[in-house]
């Protein structure tokens, strides 16, 4: 068999559908496995958890085509050495010659590329009456997985917070991520242009998928997520007692695909399992707020960080017009301060405004990173409670909200 491919889409395919690959055991799980339908060929791989296609564009059909599997380590290096041109496979009984402009190179095939395909990837059906389908554009969802991305958890212990929370209403849409100590909730409003659905939808996407998605995703585009609830089966038996009984098991676990431009295809299981109520943390009153330059504020932070402790505790004291912060090491007798001018506004008007409070300077800076604006509002209650960090403005039709926590001071 051989076929013509052009060296830069194909390089494409396998740079995103790399992503899916990582250390296993299985041996098939370790290849690109290539498929083809005419002058369609795709490109598949997998960990077991996560499936990835994309389609290429052949230059001619293939002769006679049959599925054929390379390790993707001999494969990835030669391709990303060649410069764009014609790629001609010439594929053999056990292994393939890859021909270009100046010379060729061959690699061995795994035997048993039908294998790959014997475990079977999520297929959600959308048009089911448990299945949804919900349309995005591209950059719109880049952004809002870029900003929950910083404040994903990575615990074995609580795995639902492994991942990006989609909370879907007919109302609103929430986005939210948590690792315990900051929270991240991007809100969308309702409009002509957003996703909403017609019946209550939570799901939550796993954070291996989050990560590929934000190396994928183009610049521009749509995106379409397709998911279909667990389907969960009735059994009865009879207990010691002679008694029926009945009790549900899940038969099919809950299915999620992401299709970016009905090229890249993503699918896999949601993260099973319930997220914690994060609406009740998020604070609905305060007592001042202050208003700062985002940037100055983060230049500051990343200077502080460098004399404070294991720790990373940074000190902010807090008036009207400024805020102080200072670092110290005690341990290597290193210590530093700065002064930023800042807005600061109590809530009924009257309250007078004096606040010292201790944050860690890694999560506030890449806090304030993850947001864009010239200013931010940080809003406060008093030392002990978490403080509400938003844009100033909010972008439009949307609301950003991220929690942190506060560090003890020890003064």
């Amino acid at each position: 068999m051989q076929f013509i491919v052009s060296r830069n889409a194909l390089l494409r395919a396998l740079q995103h559908t790399r992503c899916a690959i990582t250390k296993q055991e299985i041996q098939v799980f370790k290849c690109f496995v290539f498929s083809f339908d005419g002058k369609t060929m795709t490109v598949h791989a997998s960990n077991g958890s996560v499936w990835m296609t994309e389609n290429v564009l052949l230059d001619d059909e293939p002769v006679e085509p049959r599925p054929i599997a390379i390790y993707y380590c001999d494969l990835m290096k030669p391709i990303k050495a060649l410069d764009e041109q014609p790629l001609r496979f010439e594929v053999q009984e056990y292994q393939v010659i890859v021909h270009h402009q100046i010379g060729s190179f061959r690699m061995a095939l795994y035997q048993n590329p039908t294998e790959f395909f014997d475990f079977k990837a999520p297929t959600p059906d959308a048009y089911a009456d448990d299945g949804y389908q919900m349309e995005y554009e591209v950059p719109c969802l880049q952004s809002i997985l870029s900003r929950c991305n910083y404040a994903m958890a990575h615990d074995e212990l609580r795995p639902v917070m492994n991942g990006v929370y989609f909370n879907l209403t007919s109302e609103y849409c929430d986005y939210v991520s948590s690792d315990g100590i900051k929270l991240v909730r991007v809100r969308k409003n309702r409009s002509p242009e957003s996703t909403f659905v017609a019946n209550d939808l939570s799901f939550i996407i796993p954070y291996p998928v989050v990560k590929a998605l934000l190396k994928v995703m183009p610049s521009t585009g749509d995106a379409t997520i397709q998911y279909q609830k667990e389907l969960m089966k009735e059994h009865t038996h009879t207990n010691s007692s002679g008694q029926r009984e009945k009790h549900l098991s899940t038969k099919r676990k809950p299915q999620c695909r992401i299709i970016i431009d009905d090229t890249l295809t993503i699918s896999f299981n949601t993260v099973e399992g319930r997220y914690p109520m994060y609406w009740t943390v998020i604070p609905n009153r305060h007592n001042f707020s202050m208003t700062i330059e985002r940037k100055a504020l983060v230049k500051s932070f990343d200077r502080l960080r460098l004399f404070a402790s294991t720790t990373g505790l940074v000190k902010m004291d807090i008036a009207k017009t400024a805020l102080k912060l200072s670092a110290e090491d005690n341990g290597y007798a290193l210590a530093a301060d700065e002064t930023l001018p800042c807005e600061c506004e109590p809530a009924d008007g009257r309250s007078p405004i004096s606040l010292r409070i201790g944050v860690n300077a890694q999560h506030v800076s890449q806090t304030l990173k993850s947001l864009s604006t010239e200013k931010v509002t940080v809003f406060f209650i008093d030392s002990s409670r978490a403080m509400l960090v938003q844009p100033q403005p909010q972008p439009y039709n949307e609301e950003i909200s991220i929690l942190l926590i506060p560090m003890m001071c020890n003064d």
